[in-house]
């Protein structure tokens, strides 16, 4: 489970992604993207070598936003969420005697470092996260979206998948 973010910082006058510095850009990509990236390279060995990959992203509803003041954050996010989709499908197809389940989780506006505002126990996305690292392999999702709740949620090209808590 891949759960690490750089939050949106200052507003910028409601125009971050003109006004943000270059640096500041690159360094919520790497958290928020290439971090994710890493960590699946790097746990993928082993769990190939058993034959079970199982990938969870925590992403959010903001890579489906165009939120003004918020753009950067949302571009990550849906840089996130793509990579979720491509890399199902890259390890789906590259080892299919193994099960490979890469699925991205939106855990909605839980109390977090970022969010201290919300009064949703961060708790909430853990059913949710046990439902996906135990569904067999005949019935399991690769490369969908998931709300913490259970709801499948469609994204571009990827169908929602019925999943039971």
């Amino acid at each position: 489970v891949y759960a690490a973010a750089l939050p949106q910082g200052d507003q910028l006058n409601g125009r971050p992604l003109h006004f943000e510095s270059i640096s500041d850009f690159e360094k919520r990509l790497t958290t928020n993207v290439t971090g994710a990236l890493l960590c699946v390279r790097s746990a993928s060995k082993l769990m190939l070598a058993s034959k079970s990959m199982r990938v969870i992203l925590l992403s959010s509803a903001a890579g489906w936003a165009f939120t003004k003041g918020f753009g950067p954050y949302n571009v990550s996010k849906a840089a996130l969420n793509n990579l979720g989709a491509s890399l199902a499908e890259e390890y789906g197809a590259s080892f299919p005697e193994n099960l490979v389940q890469i699925n991205v989780i939106d855990p909605g506006e839980a109390r977090t470092e970022m969010n201290q505002g919300s009064h949703v126990s961060p708790n909430e996305i853990l059913d949710m996260i046990g439902a996906l690292l135990t569904t067999p392999k005949e019935n399991g999702p690769n490369g969908k979206f998931f709300h913490r709740d259970g709801r499948s949620l469609p994204f571009c090209c990827s169908r929602p998948h019925p999943i039971k808590q």
